[in-house]
């Protein structure tokens, strides 16, 4: 007789269990997949709600600011990186891309033909912190003179070691240059330095221009390696940028206690309000001959009574060739921008407590973002109805009125 043994089933799983646990645990992983997909868009949503209501406040904020006029200032706070851009627009982000924005990258030229200041040489370091300084100089210290000297120019020798050359030299390193009285000795370094300055700033850079770009050697005063020229030969017409300057030699009528030029226009780009009146001291001019997107933001008056020409100092002077010309202008130049004024030494007539030497400030702070136009990383924008330039603000903050323009800047850097 044959006997059968029965085989344990103990430690045995039959196949309609094991596929039963398969499934519950894949359920329980699609569930929580499902739970966890929620949860990053319950997130997602609600970082983007409250983004969005913080860029709405600010915005709104702005508007409230700009509508209640100049001097309007109001604080508050926020925890994101806040960015205005020239577009009118907001964006609200996380602090982590505060650094993903460069800055851009300034060279001022100080002129002893100005003469530049050194009070303005500070408020540009207190403003612009970062920007590089170049020197021009009427004794050519690299040449063995004495360096500046000139009204009280002697700071520069102290605080200035690079020229108009070294600066010539190294355009490339910025986007924005402002030249200040350059007055370039036409005859053996204009032609190359201005072709230099084309190509740079048709590359979408940002050029500011003042008073006396030129000068034409006439007296001999100077040896032929110098970049300066006789300061007393400066009257000529110069086609430069798709414009004519018209560089005019000795003082425009009433300065500094009366109005010869009228702003005509306003613009984001500068701080100037339609009516101001100003008293400048010299009075150069620019006309527009074909140059793209070009505006003329203040224009010259006539004298008193029609007069033009007046004695002073043992000379004689006219403003007539300058009345109604352009003494405040800018326009595109390639993908650039070139910005002009025919003088620094400027008074304001109607509002006194105003100081001009800020309105170039600014200028300067957003002529490039004219030119370049940063994106926003955010999907979290919104507008304002004011115009603002390009800033970069987190924590305690002042939003403020300026002449119409809305500064946002950190409380601690006020």
């Amino acid at each position: 007789m044959v006997q059968f043994k029965s085989k344990s089933r103990k430690g045995q799983v039959t196949p309609g269990l094991m596929l039963g646990i398969g499934t519950i645990l894949l359920l329980f992983l699609l569930i929580s997949v499902f739970v966890t997909n929620y949860q990053i868009k319950l997130r997602e949503q609600e970082d983007y709600i409250i983004k969005r209501s913080e860029c709405l406040k600010l915005a709104n904020l702005i508007n409230s600011v700009y509508i209640n006029g100049p001097g309007t200032r109001i604080q508050t706070e926020t925890e994101f990186l806040i960015t205005t851009f020239n577009t009118s627009q907001i964006s609200v982000e996380d602090i982590s891309s505060i650094n993903e924005t460069e800055q851009p990258k300034i060279a001022f030229l100080a002129s002893e033909a100005g003469p530049t200041t050194y009070d303005f040489y500070q408020q540009v370091n207190g403003s612009l912190p970062g920007a590089d300084w170049y020197k021009t100089c009427f004794s050519d210290s690299y040449l063995g003179g004495p360096g500046c000297s000139w009204q009280g120019t002697d700071w520069m020798n102290d605080e200035i070691n690079l020229t108009i050359h070294d600066l010539m030299d190294n355009l490339y390193s910025y986007n924005t240059i402002y030249l200040e009285d350059a007055t370039m000795n036409y005859d053996y370094y204009a032609e190359e330095y201005i072709e230099k300055l084309e190509n740079w700033t048709s590359e979408g850079n940002a050029l500011i221009l003042s008073e006396h770009v030129f000068c034409t050697e006439a007296s001999g005063t100077y040896p032929e390696e110098s970049y300066r020229c006789s300061t007393g030969d400066r009257d000529n017409d110069w086609d430069i940028f798709n414009i004519t300057l018209s560089q005019r030699f000795g003082t425009a009528w009433g300065y500094p206690s009366q109005t010869n030029v009228i702003v005509n226009d306003t613009d984001e780009a500068f701080d100037l309000v339609l009516g101001d009146q100003l008293s400048f001291e010299e009075r150069s001019y620019v006309t527009n001959q074909g140059a793209d997107e070009y505006k003329s933001m203040a224009n010259y008056i006539e004298g008193r009574s029609g007069f033009y020409c007046w004695w002073r100092y043992g000379n004689y002077y006219c403003l007539g060739d300058s009345v109604n010309e352009t003494a405040i202008a800018f326009w595109n130049y390639g993908q650039g921008k070139v910005f002009y004024f025919a003088d620094f030494q400027v008074d304001y007539i109607n509002t006194p407590t105003k100081d001009f030497s800020e309105v170039l400030v600014d200028l300067i702070s957003i002529a490039y973002y004219l030119v370049f136009h940063p994106e926003s990383n955010s999907d979290i924008t919104c507008h304002f109805s004011a115009f603002a330039p390009y800033q970069q603000v987190t924590g305690d903050i002042y939003i403020k009125n300026v002449d119409n323009y809305i500064v946002i800047e950190n409380v601690e850097e006020e």
